[in-house]
């Protein structure tokens, strides 16, 4: 035991040749067969493991460090914690992001304190969110989808939850589900508020919904894109609003005409109250009088 420490110290900062490497190696090995358990073997079975790692023997290192940082003893020492995250850093070097993400919530699952609790949820959700991203990479589409979709939902919070949502429903336009698609870019803003992605996922939705004659669909699209817009664009939020109201009064059904004679007449006292015509009577040709007969017009072109 003695040698092996006697070894360490002549070497001191130098990095270690393979002969000195081999020798503290056998020393270390034949102490920690006769006392896998005593008092130097947590010393012993790190500093071997952390040369490997400095000469970057990745597979040599990784047995080691995974068996001291996961072990439930000792949780809190130092090299324990060392260990840990030598053995994380040689995962996400090797893109082992599955391993990497199970190594992590397997902390998580101890109870952190709470900034290494936080270091390890982010750890696992970056990981996490690669290993969607490889398996969207190989062409498994479905898949790649299905793992974004739960993702998003479990990190709400995060800015990557709000890319995972887009990259699945982007997934979905490209193999030819628009539907699907449109109708995951329609909840966009409810699942992340103001995120980056979100105006332009509600405009492809309400395209997508008005190409595939889904009206009712489309409607509901353009009213939330108008409430977007308000502060960011606020000279488009009436033409949204209006639009949306259109759509409501073609979809067919008589709620949502009823629904679009009321809104009619909520968007012209707007409209004259700032002194303009409101634009669905210089729009729809034939539509004189009352917003009434102008229910009554839809209903006639649908026939």
């Amino acid at each position: 035991m003695e040698r092996s420490f006697l070894l360490e110290r002549a070497v001191g900062e130098a990095k270690w040749s393979d002969d000195d490497e081999n020798q503290f190696e056998k020393l270390a090995s034949a102490y920690l067969k006769k006392a896998p358990n005593g008092p130097y073997a947590l010393d012993l079975r790190f500093k071997k493991a952390f040369i490997a790692y400095e000469k970057e023997k990745y597979d040599k290192a990784a047995p080691d460090l995974k068996l001291i940082g996961w072990s439930k003893d000792n949780t809190t020492h130092p090299k324990v914690l060392k260990a840990q995250d030598l053995y994380l850093d040689i995962l996400n070097i090797k893109k082992d992001y599955k391993t990497l993400k199970e190594a992590a919530q397997a902390l998580l699952s101890r109870g952190l304190e709470k900034g290494r609790e936080d270091q390890m949820a982010k750890i696992r959700r970056e990981a996490w969110f690669a290993e969607v991203g490889e398996v969207e990479s190989k062409g498994q589409h479905q898949q790649a989808v299905s793992m974004y979709r739960a993702f998003a939902v479990e990190n709400k919070g995060s800015e990557l939850g709000a890319r995972a949502w887009w990259n699945a429903s982007q997934i979905l336009f490209k193999s030819g589900d628009v539907a699907g698609g449109a109708s995951m870019c329609s909840e966009m803003n409810t699942m992340f508020p103001g995120s980056e992605n979100s105006k332009t996922c509600l405009e492809q939705a309400a395209q997508t919904f008005e190409s595939i004659a889904r009206l009712d669909l489309a409607a509901p699209v353009l009213f939330t894109l108008s409430e977007l817009v308000a502060k960011l664009e606020p000279e488009k939020k009436m033409q949204w609003k209006e639009t949306a109201t259109d759509f409501l009064a073609l979809s067919g059904d008589r709620a949502s005409k009823e629904r679009a004679l009321t809104l009619y007449i909520k968007l012209a006292d707007e409209k004259k109250a700032e002194g303009r015509l409101p634009v669905y009577e210089k729009s729809l040709p034939g539509c004189k009088g009352s917003s009434r007969r102008q229910i009554d017009h839809f209903d006639s072109r649908k026939d």
